[in-house]
């Protein structure tokens, strides 16, 4: 820092000036960016707790198609769309079945939940 001459109490020319700004713009830059972080922190806590109750209401409907009698099963072959969710039943061997349950909002539906389960087969 300069004093300038003949200034009494030698007064500190424009550079202490600039230099606090400069240094409460970089506090400020700090400070929006510890900001923005903690934003984009809590939008992906609040987007994981809802996957999470779209995964237990899927699971839900999963544990009440595992009940389902062989008929059943054979009578819903395929896709169906089951409230929020797509439910596909596929025959793989004549006693086991794959149960796949995905989110008919998504663009590309990816699976949820897959199960496959054995039925025995009728007589």
């Amino acid at each position: 820092m300069k004093r300038t001459r003949g200034a009494p109490g030698g007064c500190l020319t424009g550079f202490t000036l600039i230099e606090t700004l400069a240094a409460l713009a970089i506090v400020g830059v700090g400070v929006f960016a510890i900001l923005s972080i903690g934003v984009a922190g809590a939008h992906a806590v609040s987007a994981v707790h809802a996957r999470e109750r779209q995964i237990e209401t899927a699971d839900e409907l999963m544990r009440i198609v595992t009940l389902w009698p062989r008929a059943d099963l054979d009578r819903h072959l395929g896709d169906r769309r089951e409230g929020e969710f797509i439910l596909t039943i596929q025959l793989l061997t004549s006693d086991v079945y794959q149960l796949t349950v995905r989110d008919s909002s998504a663009i590309r539906a990816l699976p949820l939940l897959v199960s496959s389960m054995y039925r025995r087969p009728t007589p």
